[in-house]
This record gives C-alpha cells, sequence and structure tokens, in this order.
C-alpha cells in the first residue's frame, strides 16, 4: 500500500493524507526500507502527569475523592500508576469505572484501590478496569436515561465476546475465503455471517431455495387440478434446479457488496436510459411470452409481465453496473443497519417483479401462485447478502453448540455504538479499543477481579 501511495504522488503535487499505524508495524516497515515519501512522522507521547490530573479532575463529579491518585501520579511520574494510566484510553478507563454508582447514589469504588492494583503490575490494571468496563458504562448509560438499559451486563459482555472471538481469531489465522481476507477488527452487519460457518449458513440458504420448490410445485399443481403429471413437475422442477445451481453459483463469492434501488440514477441522463433500455427489453420479453396465451389477452398480459419484469431488470441492472468497490457518495448510508434493509427490498422487489411477471405469462392455470414460487426464489438469489445476515441470526441461536447472538443483532451493536463501548468506522463498527476486544477475546463469561 505504502509503494501505491508513493505512486500515486509521483510527480504530481503532493496528495494530503492521514496514515495511521502502530509502533511495531512502522518499525517494521522502516526495518525494510519502506516508507510514505514527502511525510512527516508523528509520533504520540505518554500522557504528562499535569495532563492526567487535568483530565481527571475534568470528568469526575468530586475531584476530592481522587486526590490520593493525583497526589501519587504528581510525585511519582514514573511509578506504576502513572505510567499505567499515560494514555487517554486508560484514563477514560479509570474515570468511567470508578465513578459508577449503585442504585442508592453511593460510589461502587474507592479510586485509591488503583494504587494498589497498578503496584501488582500494568497488565493487572489493565485486566481490572477492563473487567468493570462494561458494568460501569451500561450503569452510567442508564443513569443518563432514567431507565434501565435493554441489556444487561452479562448479556452485553458474552455477545460481545462472541464478536471479540471471531475477530480475533480472524486475525491471528489469517483466514481467506474467496481470497478475500476476513477482517480482524471491523464488525461489518453483512459480512459476518462466517462467524457461524461458511458451508453452514450457505447450506441454509440453498436447502430454502430448494424447500421453496418442493413445498410449492405439488401444492400449484394439486391445487389447480391439474394432476403431477411428468411434464408438469418437469415445468417446475427445471426452473427449480436452475435456481439451485445459480443460487450455488454466487454463493462461491464471499464479498458480495450489497444492493439497493438506486432512484437517484432518474436524475441522470445516464440513468434514465438505463430505465429505458430496461423496460424495453421487458416488454419485448412479456410480448413474447404472451404470445402463448389466447389472442384476447396476449396484448394486456404482455405489456403488464413486460413492465414488472423491466423495472425489476431495472433494478438488478443499476446495481450490477456500479463500480462493485465504490459506493456512489450520494447514496451511501452511514447507519449500518439501514445496508440490510436496502438489500432485501431490492431482492424483493427484484424478484416479485420477475415472479409476477412470470405469473401473468403464466396466466390463469397457475397465476399468482407462480408469482409468489418465482419471487421467493428470485429474492433469496438477489437479495443474497440480506439473506445470509437472516441465515446468520438464524444459526446463532444456540442450536447444535453454535454461538448465540441476539435476534436483533444489529440493533444491539448501534446500542452499544452510542453506549460507548464500540466506534462506528464507515458501513461497520470497531471495538472501542484493541485492549477492550483483546480482553473479551480471552475472557468469554463475565468475571471479577479481586480490588
Amino acid at each position: 500500500m505504502i509503494g501505491a501511495l508513493n505512486n500515486y504522488q509521483h510527480g504530481r503535487h503532493a496528495a494530503p493524507l492521514v496514515l495511521t499505524c502502530r509502533t511495531g508495524h512502522y518499525q517494521a516497515l522502516t526495518d525494510a526500507d519502506v516508507w510514505a515519501h514527502d511525510a512527516a512522522l508523528v509520533t504520540i507521547d505518554p500522557v504528562s502527569s499535569a495532563k492526567a490530573r487535568e483530565f481527571i479532575e475534568s470528568r469526575v463529579n468530586n475531584p476530592a475523592r481522587w486526590q490520593t491518585v493525583l497526589s501519587t501520579i504528581d510525585h511519582h511520574p514514573g511509578g506504576p500508576l502513572a505510567v499505567g494510566l499515560s494514555t487517554p484510553w486508560r484514563l477514560s478507563l479509570a474515570t468511567t469505572v470508578y465513578e459508577q454508582r449503585d442504585p442508592d447514589s453511593s460510589y461502587s469504588r474507592d479510586p485509591a484501590d488503583l494504587i494498589r492494583v497498578a503496584a501488582t503490575s500494568n497488565h493487572a490494571l489493565r485486566e481490572h478496569l477492563l473487567t468493570h468496563f462494561i458494568t460501569a458504562t451500561i450503569a452510567a448509560r442508564a443513569a443518563q436515561s432514567d431507565k434501565p438499559a435493554p441489556y444487561t451486563a452479562g448479556q452485553t459482555h458474552r455477545w460481545l465476546a462472541i464478536l471479540a472471538r471471531y475477530l480475533h481469531n480472524n486475525a491471528a489465522t489469517g483466514r481467506v475465503f474467496d481470497g478475500v481476507p476476513l477482517s480482524g477488527t471491523d464488525l461489518v452487519l453483512h459480512q459476518l455471517w462466517p462467524l457461524v460457518g461458511i458451508h453452514r449458513v450457505r447450506g441454509i440458504v440453498l436447502a430454502a431455495t430448494a424447500l421453496i420448490w418442493l413445498i410449492a410445485t405439488p401444492i400449484l399443481l394439486i391445487h389447480n387440478g391439474t394432476g403431477l403429471s411428468t411434464g408438469q413437475i418437469a415445468g417446475f422442477a427445471v426452473p427449480g434446479i436452475g435456481f439451485f445451481g445459480w443460487t450455488c453459483l454466487i454463493w462461491n463469492t464471499v464479498g458480495l457488496p450489497p444492493n439497493r434501488i438506486h432512484t437517484r440514477q432518474l436524475r441522470t441522463q445516464k440513468g434514465r436510459r438505463t430505465l429505458a433500455i430496461s423496460l424495453v427489453s421487458g416488454l419485448i420479453a412479456g410480448l413474447v411470452g404472451g404470445l402463448e396465451l389466447e389472442l384476447q389477452v396476449r396484448l394486456a398480459v404482455g405489456l403488464a409481465a413486460g413492465i414488472t419484469f423491466g423495472l425489476g431488470f431495472w433494478i438488478w441492472l443499476s446495481n450490477e453496473r456500479k463500480d462493485r468497490q465504490e459506493h456512489d457518495a450520494a447514496s451511501i448510508t452511514w447507519d449500518p443497519r439501514e445496508i440490510i434493509k436496502h438489500d432485501l427490498v431490492a431482492g424483493l422487489v427484484i424478484g416479485l417483479s420477475i415472479g409476477l411477471s412470470v405469473g401473468l405469462v403464466a396466466g390463469l392455470t397457475y397465476g399468482l401462485a407462480v408469482a409468489l414460487t418465482w419471487g421467493l426464489a428470485v429474492a433469496l438469489t438477489f437479495g443474497e447478502v440480506g439473506v445470509r445476515y437472516l441465515a446468520l441470526l438464524l444459526c446463532t441461536r444456540g442450536w447444535f453448540g453454535t454461538p448465540e447472538l441476539p435476534w436483533r443483532l444489529g440493533r444491539f451493536l448501534h446500542w452499544c455504538y452510542h453506549a460507548g463501548l464500540i466506534r462506528q468506522a464507515g458501513i461497520g463498527y470497531q471495538f472501542r479499543h484493541r485492549e477492550l476486544q483483546n480482553h473479551l477475546a480471552n475472557k468469554p463469561a463475565t468475571s471479577t477481579v479481586s480490588g
């Protein structure tokens, strides 16, 4: 990546950018004689004793409770407590944990305990603060809103620990699927499904596709009084096999981008041209299909089928023509949950549009039932991102030894973001600090640290 940045700037004006990394990574690049040209190195110094005092006094309600801690930091700037609290993150942990109050408004912990814990080791201080961080954060959140939190500290710890272990395993093993490395830091909702096993989620969607046809075919034929002749069964089985195979091919890719209905494209000439081409293509297909119907209904049914098919084709085409690695800045949503909703809606619209077209062409023999069957089958294929997310939720019920996560995972993560346990990064979430992620990955169950 460094080479690509240097090549981009070669022979041009310097492109403004800020590139961050950890000290170890920077040293490794330096040892390999790799660095960003025309760049200034900025390092973060430890927080001084004076700054630590200023930070604590600005964050606590009663600075007098912290005088023992403040005095120790002032008089022993190189001591274990000052070193242990020498980063903004650690200072935030300390003030959050030791400002927690019990239901009777008394403080849960005495800040002076920090001195004893820090004297043990820096590791002990870190683990002590991280162990109580989730409980203290939830208590502070509930006190601000004057109503109980929707999730307990135990639930929050357990669910976040599952996600932290998944990220930790990805980073430790360098997991790659279909040439795409699985993230070790980002919780992107529509890319979390490998958490419960790639083959398990894939199998559920393939089974759902097959089940639709296995159940719908005999019901449709018997309901319409047409019997179960070989030709009629084949008429439903062949498309079903086609959809099943199509789904198998699509599921060979892990990094599929989500779909959405790009209505903003209609504001541009190119977008309107794409819609016109789609409608014309749909009308032609609908009229050709209508040739098999009676003369008196051929035109009406063909036009209706063509319009519905054309709209579905336009939505699919507008998604396919986009650069799959870029986003339309005008249509980006900054709420990660909305991505799933848009993909499911787009998949259903595409599926039901194509399904309705097929149902209209099929005429009175099968009608709406055919449309719904085709629509659901196509939706499972076109709404693959949202469907994978739904399969993830189905697989995280604790059955057969799989991890258990909340049904409304997006809502839970959004709440954790507002509570200050995780942060939003683009279209996904990250743990607020790598120390918190590592702590949860190594401590899946809630525990306490003495003192």
